[in-house]
């Protein structure tokens, strides 16, 4: 076929299917922002052309397009009409850089998306709550003295209050429909959840009142179930530490396995008026996710509060909705409760380092970690594990150690982990790789030696002979997706969210047992086989939320390590930070520590007018104005170009 016959084609082939065209057009802009915030000219020209079989494939009339070669003068015809066409009508708004380089473009979608999030916001603000009127917590000062002392005696631990936080609480519970808290990690956002559980149950039970039902979540399944459990845990907290009359009445923290599902309940009117949802992790939302939660929220008359960090790992999602109600709550006449206080790290010194890195200072932290040497542990009579520490001889463990290479941090990370399991049994843990790849070769190392060692026995293999997946008891597992597994001491059937980590505990009539908190299930072997793999060891972004005694982390590549993720990996411990870094990756501290003082990771919102601003401001087209244009052919739109342009768009790929 000639190119002059190819260009009929594909011209006709844009009249005769327009609509279909149009369609394709909208949804490839849509797709282009779920992930990100902007796209350009090029990821859009692209965008087009991958998806361009999908879009043919199967359907009358359109096949013979789908067997077209790559770089054939119809197809490329038929991307770059239907991209021109895009960008001229409203599917796309137009945005310029700071520098004014690039030109970007976003869709009305995600523009309507952000504006939802304002309007919302604001109205939960400004109005109070419908059906049941809010707590009266005259006395906060006393509840949360009470709170404190109940947590400390349940948790057998020495939990700090400081006073600067009685008025944190105190901001926190304000009448609002929408309450936002904002802190560093270990900065006690969990403890919020459960002190507001306490504080309106407490204030129902004094007032003869029925407490609201109660309701926990988070955009991951991991997160969502960790906060529902920590809630939870209040009840116990108060039985055994005095207060047994306000857990008499305390309802039970519902969740769900998903932000998402929460959603839909909402949408669905399965939650009454005047319940309670906290939200934590609530960073990790994009633009769409945070408009609909606030929409369902407010039209069902929900009390929500939002927990989060908008400076740890930002949401896989296009915008940032946590962040954007955080840098826009003076318009919206929204009180933020900023948590300025670490009160996770319990060494002298590391909540300062903790706080460091978040103000980007990495290099005092990572140098008082470098200098610092970990001696030994004791057990007290609670079963709190305390460490001792010098920071000036040169016995014991460094805090962040130097290897030559790779294998030299999985050989001295591992050799540490295995004797601090053999001295510390008592003692909580978190193993870190930097991303998915690096979690995945540690894991296989630390096995290894964990089998020679002596930690890991009984191996056997639950797989099939194409597929093995041997496992024995010690072994760590985590969920690849929701499993539901029966208890072995209660025979109650129950759905285990994925990213929950499993510790393998034995073997049962050829099935294995398996332990999750305190709890032990009856695992189906191919049910192992098939949704789990080893988990010890966690890339950063599933290892945020987790807080343990001691925190291993393996940093063997670059560009894993920006202020972002570094903020998450040192700051997962309460008595102990071990971290091993490879020479190969980073030559000095200093080289890590100027990675880290970068926001890699941080995409510009739209509502960010520093980030971007609008060039073009169009009237909404509708996929029928696009058909129409699509129709005029390609002759009436190259004839609007100029030559060079016309080249550029005929020699794409």
């Amino acid at each position: 076929m000639s190119r002059e016959d190819e260009m009929k084609q594909a011209k006709k082939w844009l009249c005769e299917n327009a609509a279909a065209v149009a369609r394709w057009a909208v949804q490839t802009t849509e797709d282009l922002t779920l992930s990100g915030s902007f796209y350009t000219k090029e990821q859009l020209y692209a965008a087009l052309e991958d998806s361009l079989p999908f879009l043919t494939a199967g359907r009358t009339g359109m096949t013979d397009l789908s067997n077209l070669p790559e770089g054939s003068i119809a197809r490329r015809m038929i991307v770059a009409n239907t991209a021109d066409t895009v960008l001229k009508n409203s599917l796309s708004r137009e945005f310029e850089t700071p520098q004014g380089t690039e030109t970007r473009y976003t869709t009305d979608g995600l523009l309507r998306a952000e504006q939802t999030i304002f309007s919302q916001a604001a109205e939960m603000t400004a109005k109070p709550t419908d059906g049941q009127p809010y707590a009266d917590l005259s006395d906060i000062r006393k509840t949360v003295a009470q709170m404190a002392a109940v947590i400390d005696i349940g948790a057998n631990h020495a939990f700090d209050m400081p006073p600067e936080y009685l008025k944190i609480f105190d901001d926190f519970l304000k009448p609002a429909n929408l309450r936002i808290a904002n802190g560093p990690p270990g900065s006690g956002k969990s403890t919020l959840a459960q002190g507001l559980l306490f504080a309106l149950t407490k204030d129902a039970v004094e007032n003869g009142k029925t407490p609201p039902d109660f309701y926990a979540a988070a955009p991951s399944e991991k997160a969502a179930a960790d906060i529902v459990g920590d809630m939870n845990m209040m009840k116990d907290f108060c039985v055994r530490g005095g207060a047994a009359e306000i857990a008499d009445y305390m309802p039970e923290v519902r969740g769900a396995p998903s932000l998402d599902d929460m959603i839909e309940k909402l949408r669905a009117g399965q939650i009454k008026p005047g319940s309670v949802l906290v939200v934590d992790e609530a960073g990790l939302m994009g633009a769409r996710q945070t408009a609909a939660l606030l929409t369902a929220a407010n039209q069902q008359g929900i009390r929500l509060f939002m927990m989060g960090d908008n400076l740890q790992i930002p949401p896989k999602t296009a915008g940032n909705g946590f962040d954007q109600l955080l840098r826009n709550k003076d318009s919206l006449r929204l009180d933020v409760c900023e948590l300025d206080l670490v009160l996770r790290q319990k060494t002298k010194g590391e909540a300062r380092w903790t706080t460091d890195i978040r103000e980007g200072n990495a290099l005092r932290a990572l140098e008082g970690y470098a200098a610092r040497r970990y001696t030994g542990y004791a057990l007290s009579e609670s079963g709190q594990v305390n460490v001792s520490y010098s920071d000036t001889g040169d016995k014991g463990e460094p805090g962040l150690q130097m290897r030559e290479d790779k294998n030299a941090v999985y050989d001295r990370l591992t050799r540490d982990f295995i004797r601090y399991r053999r001295e510390c049994p008592a003692g909580s843990y978190v193993v870190m790789g930097t991303d998915e790849a690096s979690a995945r070769d540690l894991n296989l190392y630390m096995r290894r030696e964990m089998i020679a060692d002596g930690l890991i026995t009984d191996v056997k293999n639950y797989g099939t002979a194409d597929k093995p997946f041997e496992i024995g008891r010690g072994d760590t597992l985590i969920l690849n997706k929701p499993v539901r597994m029966r208890g072995t001491e209660r025979d109650v059937s129950v759905e285990i969210q994925a990213g929950t980590q499993l510790l393998v505990a034995g073997e049962k009539d050829g099935r294995p047992i398996v332990r999750c908190g305190d709890q032990c299930f009856d695992c189906a072997p191919r049910v192992l086989a098939e949704n789990a793999q080893y988990g010890l060891a966690l890339p950063l972004y599933q290892a945020q939320g987790q807080s343990k005694d001691r925190a291993f982390l393996a940093v063997d590549k670059t560009g894993c390590m920006d202020k972002v993720y570094g903020g998450v990996a040192f700051s997962r411990h309460v008595r102990q930070m071990s971290a091993y870094v490879s020479r190969r990756a980073y030559p000095t501290i200093e080289a890590l520590a100027g990675e880290m003082a970068v926001f890699r990771t941080r995409q510009p919102l739209i509502s960010d007018r520093a980030g971007c601003e609008i060039l073009q401001e169009r009237p909404r087209r509708t996929e029928e104005k696009v058909a129409a244009d699509l129709k005029a052919g390609y002759d009436g739109a190259a004839a609007q170009k100029s030559a060079a342009l016309k080249n550029r768009l005929m020699n794409l790929r």
